[in-house]
C-alpha cells in the first residue's frame, strides 16, 4: 500500500538527495492564468464546438454533460487521431497555438528554482513555450532537446529542457512544431533509444520530482521511469489521488523503493502559498480549416461520437448533418463518408435492416458519381479511381459485415472475394494499402467467426494466419485500436484450436495494450475479452487439480463463485503493473494470490459434493493408485505451502518447486490414466523447467533433459487423450 506524505516541498527533497534535482512537469502547470492552456476536457470542448474551422456552416456538439463524458473516455491522442484521419489534416496546425501562451506563476517559480541550482534539468511532455518564455525573462541560458541530434549535441553551459512528446518552435517569427507525438499511432511506438538513455540516467543520479503529471505514458515514458528498480522518483498530487485515475503512476511508485508520493497543491510545495487564478473562459483553438477546401468537418465530430461508443448521439447527429448540409459546397467522398458513418451508427446499434437501408443510398450515390466522372470530357482521372476503389471497399465491408449479421452467408462470401479483388486493383494503381488490407483481412475473419457459429466450420488455420498478417499490418501503421480489436480475435482463434498457453499469452497482450492506450476501444470488447481470459485461466487453474478423470467445466460452476473468480481475476489484471502481465508474470501472480486460490479450491471442491459415483470409487483409487484422495490435492496443498512461506523475491525457487512438484502431480494423473490433467501438468512442470536459471547443480545439460523429457511427456499423453472415457 502506497503511503502518502504531506509535510514536504522542493527544498527538503534537494536535501535529501544532496544534489540539484531533475524536474518533470505535465500539463497541469499550464492552465492557471495568464497561460491558460487546456486539459483533454477542454481540448475537446474547443474540438467538438468546431472553434477550429473558419465556415458558415457548422453543425458544432454542445451539450456539456456528452462533451464531459466524451472527455473522460478518449484521451487527448485520441481525439488528435480522430482529426488527422480526416483527409490527413495535421494536429500541428492547431497545437502550434500553444506556443502563444504566456508563462504563469509555475513556469516563473521553476526559472527561479534553476537560479538557485534546486533544478538542474527539466524534462516535459507539454508542447507550449512557457518554460522558455519564462527562462527567457530571467535571461537563464536554456537548450530545448527535442530530437536525437540536439541530444548528442549538448551545450554544457545551458539548461536543458527535454521535451519528450516535441514542441512548438518559434523560427522567424512564426510558429512551428517539432518532433511532436500527439496521436494514439505517434504514441504506441517505442520510445526512441536517446530518450530513453537520457531519462534513465539522469533519474538514476539526481532524483525526479513531477509535478502536473498524470503519468498515463505507458507506451514510453512509464517503462523507463519504472526501469530502475532504485530510482529515487517523488510524485506530487493536488489530492489524494483516485487509484483509477491514477494507477499507472501509483504502480510507477511502487515499483520503486526509493520513490515517495507527496500530496500538496504546487505552489506549496515549490516553497510559497499561493492561489492561481484559474482562466474564467473555456479555451479555444483558432480556425484552421476554411470551407473553401470542400472537406465537410463534421465527419470529425460524427467520428468522436463513434469512437466514444455514444451511438445514438451520432445517429442524431448525422441525421441533423445530412438533411440540413448543402451537399454542393463539398467534395462528393465527404458525402459518401458521412451517410456511410451513419449507418455504422445502426450497425453498431444492432438495427441491420437500417444499416441496409442507408449503405443502399450511399451506394446509389456512388454509383451515380462513378457514372458522372466516368462520362465527363477526358474520362475519369487516376485520383478519382483511386477515390472511387476505396469508397467501393468501405462500402462493401459495411455490407458484407451487416449481411454477415443477418445470416445471409451466401452474400458474404460472393462479397468477400469481390472486395480482394476490388483492393488488388486499388493496390496496382496506387501502391500498397496496408490501412485498406490489414482491416479488409480482420472482416473476412469476423465472417469466418460467424460461419462457426451457424454452420460450425471453418478453416482456423487460415484464420489465424490472416489475423497475424493483419496484426502486423497494423502495429505498422500504429493502428492502436485495430491492433487490440485483432489480438483479442486472435485470442478466440487459438482458444478453438486448443492451444491455452497460445490464447492467455495473446489475451494478455491485448489487455496490456488496452490498459497502456487507456482510451475507449469498442462498445463492452474490454468487457468480452475479461470474459474469455476468465474462461482460460479457469481452465488453466482446474486442469491439474481436478479429480482423476473429471473436469470442471465453466459453464456448469456455481454462479457465485464464478462471479467470485471474474472478479478476482479482473482486480489483478488492474492492479498490477503492465510489466507482469506477461503469461509467466501473471500466473505466477495468481498462483500467489490467496484470495483467488481460495475461490478456485471451492470450485474444485464443489465436483466431489456433486458426483456421488466418485464418492463410491475413492476406496478403489486409493487401494489401486495409493493416492491418499482421489485428487492429487496432497501434492498440491503441498505445494501452495511452499509458495506461501517463499520469498517473493525469490524467482529462481518459485520455478524449482513448479518444475518439481508439477512433474510429479502430472505422473500421478498419467498413472491413474487421467491424461488430459497429466498434459495440464505437465505443461505447467515444463513452465517451470524453462523459466529456471542455470547453476552449479542445475547445469545447462540437466535443464536441457529435463524440458525435453517433459516435452515427450506431453506429447505421450496428450496421444492418449479421449482414452480416459472423458
Amino acid at each position: 500500500m502506497m503511503h502518502f506524505v504531506e509535510s514536504k516541498n522542493i527544498y527538503d527533497i534537494y536535501r535529501e538527495i544532496k544534489s540539484p534535482i531533475n524536474l518533470f512537469v505535465g500539463a497541469g502547470i499550464s492552465v492557471p492564468e495568464p497561460s491558460c492552456l487546456p486539459l483533454t476536457l477542454g481540448i475537446a470542448k474547443s474540438i467538438l464546438r468546431m472553434d477550429w474551422f473558419g465556415g458558415d456552416e457548422r453543425f458544432p456538439v454542445e451539450d456539456d454533460n456528452l462533451i464531459q463524458r466524451i472527455a473522460k473516455k478518449v484521451r487527448m491522442e485520441h481525439l488528435l487521431s480522430i482529426y488527422h484521419k480526416w483527409r490527413g489534416h495535421d494536429p500541428g496546425n492547431l497545437i502550434t497555438q500553444f506556443g502563444e501562451a504566456r508563462p504563469n506563476y509555475y513556469h516563473k517559480k521553476i526559472a527561479q528554482l534553476v537560479k538557485e541550482e534546486i533544478v538542474q534539468r527539466i524534462f516535459t511532455t507539454n508542447f507550449d513555450l512557457c518554460l522558455e518564455k519564462a527562462f527567457r525573462d530571467e535571461e537563464i541560458p536554456f537548450q530545448q532537446i527535442i530530437d536525437r541530434e540536439d541530444y548528442l549535441n549538448p551545450d554544457k553551459n545551458k539548461i536543458q529542457i527535454v521535451k519528450l512528446h516535441g514542441s512548438v518552435v518559434l523560427s522567424e517569427g512564426k510558429y512551428f512544431t517539432k518532433g511532436l507525438i500527439t496521436t494514439l499511432e505517434s504514441i504506441s511506438r517505442e520510445i526512441p533509444v536517446w530518450k530513453a538513455s537520457c531519462l534513465s540516467k539522469n533519474i538514476e543520479e539526481n532524483g525526479l520530482v513531477c509535478i502536473g503529471y498524470s503519468g498515463n505514458d505507458s507506451f514510453d515514458i512509464n517503462p523507463v521511469l519504472r526501469a530502475g528498480r532504485n530510482s529515487k522518483i517523488a510524485w506530487v498530487f493536488r489530492r489524494q489521488p483516485d487509484p483509477e485515475d491514477y494507477r499507472e503512476a501509483i504502480q510507477t511508485l511502487e515499483m520503486s523503493p526509493k520513490s515517495q508520493a507527496i500530496v500538496s497543491d504546487i505552489p506549496t510545495f515549490l516553497g510559497e502559498k499561493q492561489k492561481l487564478k484559474m482562466p474564467e473562459n473555456d479555451f479555444a483553438f483558432k480556425p484552421v480549416v476554411n470551407l473553401s477546401e470542400r472537406f465537410h468537418p463534421s465527419i470529425v465530430l460524427g467520428k468522436i461520437l463513434e469512437e466514444s461508443g455514444e451511438y445514438e448521439e451520432a445517429k442524431e447527429y448525422y441525421l441533423n448533418v445530412i438533411t440540413l448540409s448543402t451537399g454542393s459546397n463539398y467534395w462528393m467522398v465527404e458525402i459518401l463518408d458521412l451517410q456511410r458513418s451513419w449507418a455504422v451508427c445502426y450497425y453498431e446499434t444492432g438495427d441491420y435492416d437500417k444499416t441496409l437501408e442507408l449503405l443502399s443510398v450511399g451506394q446509389m450515390m456512388l454509383l451515380d458519381y462513378k457514372k458522372r466522372v466516368s462520362e465527363k470530357k477526358g474520362g475519369i482521372l487516376p485520383a478519382e479511381k483511386m477515390l472511387i476503389l476505396e469508397e467501393e471497399l468501405l462500402y462493401g465491408e459495411e455490407f458484407m459485415v451487416t449481411y454477415k449479421m443477418l445470416n445471409n452467408m451466401e452474400k458474404v462470401q460472393s462479397m468477400e472475394k469481390t472486395l480482394f479483388k476490388t483492393l488488388n486493383e486499388l493496390e496496382k494503381l496506387s501502391g500498397p494499402q496496408t490501412t485498406h488490407r490489414s482491416r479488409l483481412l480482420f472482416n473476412s475473419i469476423s465472417v469466418d467467426f460467424h460461419l462457426v457459429e451457424t454452420l460450425g466450420k471453418t478453416d482456423f488455420v487460415e484464420a489465424k494466419e490472416y489475423l497475424e498478417n493483419s496484426l502486423e499490418m497494423k502495429k505498422e501503421i500504429g493502428d492502436l485500436i485495430g491492433t487490440i480489436l485483432v489480438l483479442g480475435k486472435l485470442s478466440i482463434i487459438n482458444l478453438y484450436l486448443g492451444d491455452i498457453p497460445a490464447a492467455q499469452d495473446v489475451l494478455l497482450k491485448c489487455i496490456v495494450t488496452i490498459r497502456k492506450a487507456n482510451t475507449y476501444v469498442a462498445t463492452d470488447f474490454p468487457q468480452k475479452i475479461k470474459s474469455i481470459l476468465s474462461v482460460v485461466f479457469f481452465q488453466h487453474f482446474t486442469a491439474g487439480y481436478c479429480p482423476v478423470n473429471t473436469r470442471v467445466r465453466w459453464d456448469t460452476i456455481d454462479k457465485k463463485l464464478m462471479q467470485k473468480f471474474e472478479n478476482s481475476l479482473n482486480d489483478l489484471l488492474f492492479n498490477i503493473p503492465v510489466e507482469n502481465l506477461d503469461r509467466k508474470g501473471f500466473i505466477e501472480f495468481i498462483e500467489r494470490e490467496s484470495d483467488l486460490n481460495h475461490i478456485l479450491r471451492s470450485i474444485r471442491n464443489s465436483v466431489l459434493r456433486k458426483d456421488n459415483l466418485l464418492k463410491d470409487e475413492v476406496d478403489e483409487f486409493v487401494r489401486k493408485y495409493g493416492i491418499s484422495v482421489i485428487t492429487p490435492d496432497d501434492k498440491i496443498l503441498q505445494y501452495r505451502a511452499v509458495l506461501e512461506i517463499m520469498n517473493p523475491e525469490d524467482t529462481n525457487g518459485y520455478y524449482a518447486t513448479k518444475y518439481g512438484q508439477w512433474e510429479a502431480i502430472g505422473s500421478q494423473y498419467e498413472k491413474a490414466g487421467d491424461y488430459f490433467q497429466a498434459a495440464a501438468s505437465y505443461q505447467n512442470a515444463l513452465d517451470g523447467a524453462e523459466n529456471m536459471m542455470i547453476d552449479i547443480m542445475f547445469t545447462q545439460v540437466v535443464k536441457d533433459h529435463g524440458i525435453e523429457y517433459l516435452k515427450q511427456a506431453i506429447d505421450r499423453v496428450s496421444s492418449k487423450i479421449g482414452m480416459s472415457g472423458m
